[in-house]
């Protein structure tokens, strides 16, 4: 049974620790923010606007237009395609609220709001004040604010490639920012204007498959070129399939990319092809990324475990079909996101046995907090502690990373309190494990550089 004085010691130690933010997609540069503030407001529904509104959703909240919710950062509900009034958008936000504020992503938003607003709770009496108190925080120098000071983040990893606005990488903080980068316009190229958006973007025809090639080299080329930026490799497929990628052949792939130019193009109508058409394509386009990847030595971080939105088949992203590429490729650390909850005895399992594999709990910690630490508590048991990595927010805008830190910081001095009470370790040996966790272990396999 662990020792609630010996808990607060830990805990106390971890506050004060620098922290690597593994995993993020801040899509908005700070003017960007703010002007979104400016233009639309930032109110209570920005603290409810990433996964809090799945919860939201869960438990029977109807939005007309989820997108529009999260784009604008939680200003724009609407219902039957009106936008809501402030006013409005409490009282039909409030009793879903209700049925969700007691779970690990609301825990999270309310933490957020006592460090950065000091209001305790979002309800009836202070729905106005913490949305009048968010916009008096909106001023420039907020993302240094709340990432830098309040968070003690010294890097983040940042995901932004398929959701941010044109131009927005270059003009982000790349002191901070660091980031995982996506070649899903390549293995997707296949889809309604893939083959014609590349084309346009390097300038170059591509008929077959050696074009294609010949253009993501280029890719990479770019992007070594930034490489004080870009540091790893981003796979989120699971949205759309399975991660099992067939080593599938050349030959399966060129008959599909002769088929992309037998489509017809009608306007607002065009022919595609189905997933399962084009799978083969898929395949052999991301095992020629990985090979890229590992001649490059880009570390490779990929989606696994639960998924945002609802309806999503969570099936698709279990760790262990990705087996075969941890073995195909063995100089590419590869790096399981979110531990592949509620898959994260498996992903322990393969970290232990594969040398190539990484755990990253990014985003566990507050979709179930109890699970979350469990499952560190295995993989301590498990797994070298150097490859464990502890801490990512997985948040769209900072107001609600503290939060999202603070239970991990939680979660991470409970266990580890737990293993100093049962004489596993000693308690200098716990703070030398939490540094590893949240800092150290993140600074040995990415190249940080101011």
């Amino acid at each position: 049974m662990r020792s609630t004085e010996l808990y607060h010691r830990l805990k106390a130690e971890i506050d004060t620790m620098p922290v690597v933010d593994m995993h993020e997609h801040l899509i908005f540069p700070e003017e960007d923010y703010l002007d979104l503030a400016r233009g639309l407001g930032a109110d209570f529904g920005r603290f409810l606007s990433w996964y809090t509104v799945d919860d939201l959703q869960s438990a029977g909240m109807e939005i007309s237009n989820v997108q529009e919710y999260k784009d604008t950062a939680g200003a724009v509900l609407r219902v039957n395609g009106k936008p809501l009034s402030l006013d409005e958008k409490w009282n039909y936000i409030r009793p879903y609220w209700e049925h969700t504020r007691h779970t690990g992503y609301s825990r999270a938003a309310l933490y957020s709001m006592k460090k950065l607003l000091d209001v305790d709770d979002l309800n009836d009496r202070t729905y106005l004040e913490v949305s009048e108190r968010l916009s008096s925080l909106m001023k420039p120098g907020v993302y240094h604010t709340m990432l830098k000071d309040i968070c003690g983040f010294t890097y983040i990893v940042n995901d932004i490639d398929t959701m941010a606005a044109p131009g927005a990488y270059e003009r982000m903080d790349h002191s901070l920012l660091h980031f995982a980068s996506r070649f899903r316009h390549f293995s997707y190229a296949y889809k309604p204007g893939g083959i014609e958006n590349l084309e346009k973007t390097f300038n170059r025809t591509i008929r077959n498959i050696d074009h294609l090639l010949d253009t993501m080299d280029a890719q990479f080329e770019r992007w070594e070129d930034e490489r004080k930026g870009r540091i790893a490799l981003k796979i989120a497929d699971a949205y759309l399939r399975d991660v099992y990628y067939e080593d599938s052949t050349r030959e399966e792939a060129e008959r599909v990319m002769r088929r992309i130019f037998t489509l017809r193009k009608i306007p607002r109508n065009d022919e595609t092809l189905s997933y399962t058409e084009a799978r083969p394509f898929e395949n052999f386009i991301m095992h020629r990324i990985l090979d890229r990847a590992e001649e490059h030595g880009f570390p490779v971080m990929v989606h696994t475990g639960i998924q945002t939105h609802m309806g999503n088949e969570v099936g698709n992203s279990r760790v262990g079909l990705l087996t075969n590429l941890f073995m195909k490729y063995p100089r590419i650390r590869f790096h399981v996101l979110h531990s592949s909850y509620p898959w994260m005895n498996e992903a322990a399992c393969l970290a232990k046995q594969f040398h190539n594999v990484s755990l990253d709990l990014s985003w566990v910690h507050i979709i179930v907090p109890e699970g979350a630490r469990e499952g560190l508590s295995h993989m301590l048991d498990m797994v070298p502690v150097n490859k464990i990595h502890g801490f990512g927010g997985d948040a769209l805008v900072p107001e609600t990373i503290w939060g999202a830190l603070e239970v991990a910081r939680e979660n991470i001095a409970y266990v580890l309190a737990e293993k100093v009470a049962i004489g596993q370790m000693s308690e200098s040996q716990a703070v030398v494990v939490a540094d590893k966790l949240l800092n150290g272990n993140a600074g040995q396999i990415f190249q940080f550089e101011p």
